[in-house]
């Protein structure tokens, strides 16, 4: 399988949603466990898969790789992978030569109706906040 934590993430968001039945209550969307971000062009094409190869994105913090996977013109980051270095400096890297910033903030809630959920309330790119296009999806207009 080509994306073996994909899959798990989703599988495990499947699981989730069964033992939540409010999806607008106040842990959100119950099957999001990870950041989902989408480069674009300004005509709104996404840059991933086009532009930047899938293969070659990294992000890294502190000197620590973080753990990512691509799809659909997006790159997908795990929460608890973030959660330990809340408002750290992230790198992330497009090609050899084009790397970004990126500030996250995460924090882990927890409900009684949803149990352990997580919650970005920080998100900037390149120190320009993002405002979500969704719950935990995030849409950045770049000129590669």
């Amino acid at each position: 399988m080509k994306h073996p934590i994909l899959f798990v993430l989703l599988l495990t968001g499947l699981l989730f949603t069964g033992a939540c039945n409010n999806n607008d209550g106040p842990c959100g969307d119950p099957i999001s466990q990870y950041i989902q971000l989408t480069l674009v062009d300004a005509n709104n094409i996404p840059l991933i898969g086009s532009v930047y190869d899938p293969d070659s994105i990294k992000l890294t913090v502190n000197g620590t790789r973080i753990d990512t996977q691509t799809s659909a013109g997006a790159v997908h980051f795990y929460f608890p992978s973030l959660q330990p270095y809340n408002n750290a400096k992230y790198q992330l890297y497009l090609t050899s030569t084009d790397t970004d910033t990126l500030t996250f903030v995460v924090n882990q809630q927890t409900s009684e109706a949803c149990g352990s959920y997580y919650e970005i309330t920080s998100f900037t790119y390149n120190t320009v906040p993002v405002t979500p296009t969704g719950y935990v999806n995030f849409t950045v207009v770049k000129n590669p």
